[in-house]
């Protein structure tokens, strides 16, 4: 056997441990029961969470107690509802018959996802978890998008949402904790 072949198959072996460690670590990630729990507020406006340098929002709305079902990193976007240019149909009516653009007035902060059922509940945190941001599933995105999520804006919010850009977020879908008496 040469010196060549040697390297080869060291580098080959070598190559091959560390797919099986990032795939362990990836099915270990993914298995894993959180146990973390959020309160996180319902109401909030969408815009002041994509601002630089903006600390994570703290709201005098009521809050509710949410578990973390799952947990991963994933591609996040903005789109703005109401531009004809942004979507297919009415630009103010989601795949799931809301009003998204009378939901964003009212402070309710609305996203499209393709791999969750509507009415998810969302929360996107940045990596380093400078802020924290909750939306509810309404709408979808193209197929090819099956896994990122689609934050909505308001129409008049466009460089903002092209400020947003794409982003890599943790997204973690939320379930109601279930309360249990004493």
């Amino acid at each position: 056997m040469t010196y060549k072949s040697t390297v080869k198959r060291l580098l080959m072996f070598g190559g091959m441990q560390v797919i099986v460690a990032i795939v362990w670590f990836g099915l270990f990630q993914a298995l894993r029961s959180p146990a973390e729990h959020y309160e996180v507020s319902d109401g909030q406006n969408a815009a002041s969470a994509y601002e630089p340098n903006n600390s994570p929002r703290v709201s005098k709305a009521p809050t509710a107690l949410y578990e973390i079902k799952s947990q991963t990193i994933r591609e996040v976007s903005a789109y703005n509802t109401g531009d004809v240019n942004q979507g297919s149909g009415d630009p103010c009516i989601s795949a799931n018959g809301d009003d998204i653009c009378e939901a964003l007035e009212k402070g309710q902060d609305r996203c499209a996802a393709n791999f969750v059922p509507f009415g998810t509940k969302l929360l996107l945190e940045s990596l380093d978890r400078s802020w924290r941001f909750q939306c509810v599933v309404v709408d979808r995105m193209n197929k090819r998008y099956r896994n990122r999520v689609d934050i909505a804006m308001k129409k008049d919010e466009k460089p903002r949402a092209i400020k947003f850009g794409v982003q890599e977020l943790q997204v973690s879908i939320l379930e109601d904790k279930q309360e249990v008496s004493p």
